[in-house]
């Protein structure tokens, strides 16, 4: 109390979301026996004049590569691009036409009720795609924190703890790519390892 804020802005930020414009993924016709699919995701927000939008959006698939991947117009007038933890600036976004709606549009091209997304607190990104969408592994939920919820593990400390590797150290903000692949392999990790218990 009493001490000056870390940041200071000309505007306030809120992390509101507006309940327009939700979309769900929609059940496989009985007919499709195909794979419904497995993918990881990961999202950047930004906070517009309406609470936090959507930045960026990036799927992987359980070979690590890159399936969909794109910046995102907010719909809002920008407030701060949050670029020192979401990596992105005005000029990643500037000029870029993908609305939020065109996203979901393409996500639900490939995506059915049915298909698996691991991330990690997917609430919040399915939050940013307004998305509904119930077959989720979520690696907060898998990794516990030692203390139960509330509290949760960071994405980088699991990643260091079970994948002996270090992300996120860019000085300049989160990769969405990094980030998704990073939640995939620990999801596979995690299939290894409880295989071997159970021989």
């Amino acid at each position: 109390m009493g001490t000056p804020g870390c940041q200071v802005y000309k505007l306030h930020v809120h992390d509101s979301v507006s309940l327009d414009g939700f979309v769900s993924t929609v059940p496989r016709h009985p007919s499709n026996t195909s794979c419904p699919g497995l993918y990881a995701l990961d999202c950047e927000m930004c906070y517009t004049i309406h609470g936090l939008e959507l930045s960026r959006v990036t799927l992987v698939n359980s070979r690590l590569q890159v399936i969909y991947d794109t910046f995102v117009r907010p719909d809002n007038e920008v407030i701060d691009y949050n670029t020192r933890f979401s990596g992105i600036s005005e000029e990643d976004v500037k000029g870029n036409h993908t609305s939020l709606r065109e996203v979901q549009d393409k996500l639900l091209s490939f995506i059915n009720a049915d298909t698996i997304l691991i991330g990690h607190g997917l609430e919040t990104d399915l939050c940013a795609l307004k998305l509904l969408h119930g077959t989720v592994v979520d690696t907060s939920v898998v990794f516990p924190h030692h203390l139960g919820p509330p509290y949760k593990l960071t994405l980088t400390s699991i990643t260091a703890e079970h994948l002996r590797r270090i992300i996120q150290e860019s000085v300049c903000g989160h990769d969405t790519a990094e980030d998704a692949s990073a939640c995939m392999e620990l999801m596979l990790w995690k299939l290894k390892e409880d295989g071997k218990l159970k021989k």
